[in-house]
């Protein structure tokens, strides 16, 4: 395989002509419009999405990547969002499936069991296959003259999944890693959280960034549903079964940090 893609016309800048569309610019300098369209499901990225509530460790179920990417050129598809699921042990809401996503890009070699049974986290090193297969799906979806929003976080998981995985199967849940990051809820992750938190953030993002900047192909996206202020009606809250009207913070700080943050090393990086 390439370590780059062929088949991306360019990397994507504001268009001069209207700022809502996205452009590149071709081989004799005029400006070209680029509509970006597409289809994502949640486990594009990792493995672990399947019927039932319980966790499938031995060999969680994976994505036949390169045929989703055929299916998406087939329909003359030219984006995904490659997802990041933070939990390596969750449900989505009342559907009978489980989200336990691997791999992460932390390895599980700390001492003592997280809460599936696994070994903890060690959130001091990176898992060389998670951006491994980072990199290397980029490059299979540039092949194919698509380009790639690399998702940086997930909000969704742990305000709106159900309890109490959407905390406790977080790999920053105390029980989870040997590091002593603790988050009891999304204002611990995202509204702005703690400065050890915040630190392991963005040594995952500038992981993220030398990873994939590089490649002609790739968008960065913040957070997928995170929490943006305002209080939650009853309705909602009931709909979500919740015995009392949560709070979830405003994360607008902490996303404005995660972009100035990917500005700086993305610039850094070229």
């Amino acid at each position: 395989m390439s370590d780059q893609p062929t088949n991306i016309p360019g990397s994507l800048v504001v268009s001069q002509t209207n700022p809502r569309y996205f452009a590149v610019t071709d081989t004799d300098g005029k400006e070209r419009a680029v509509y970006l369209t597409g289809s994502h499901i949640w486990n594009n990225f990792q493995d672990g999405l399947g019927v039932g509530k319980e966790t499938i460790v031995a060999e969680p179920e994976q994505n036949d990547f390169n045929a989703y990417l055929q299916l998406l050129k087939d329909r003359n598809h030219n984006f995904i969002r490659l997802w990041r699921w933070e939990h390596f042990k969750s449900n989505a809401g009342a559907a009978d499936f489980h989200l336990n996503m691997s791999p992460q890009p932390w390895p599980r070699t700390g001492k003592g069991t997280a809460k599936d049974g696994q070994p903890k986290f060690d959130l001091s090193k990176f898992n060389d296959a998670y951006f491994k297969r980072l990199r290397e799906r980029v490059i299979a979806a540039g092949q194919q003259g698509i380009y790639v929003d690399v998702m940086l976080f997930d909000g969704w998981g742990l305000h709106l999944s159900p309890a109490p995985d959407n905390v406790e199967g977080h790999p920053f849940y105390a029980d989870n890693n040997v590091n002593g990051a603790s988050i009891t809820s999304i204002l611990d992750h995202q509204v702005p959280p703690p400065k050890p938190v915040q630190a392991l953030q963005e040594a995952y993002i500038k992981k993220v960034i030398g990873t994939v900047h590089d490649l002609p192909n790739v968008l960065y996206e913040v957070s997928n549903e995170s929490s943006g202020g305002g209080k939650v009606g009853q309705e909602f809250a009931d709909a979500l079964n919740l015995s009392e009207l949560p709070d979830w913070g405003d994360s607008t700080e902490w996303q404005y940090w995660v972009i100035n943050l990917v500005k700086q090393n993305r610039l850094a990086a070229v």
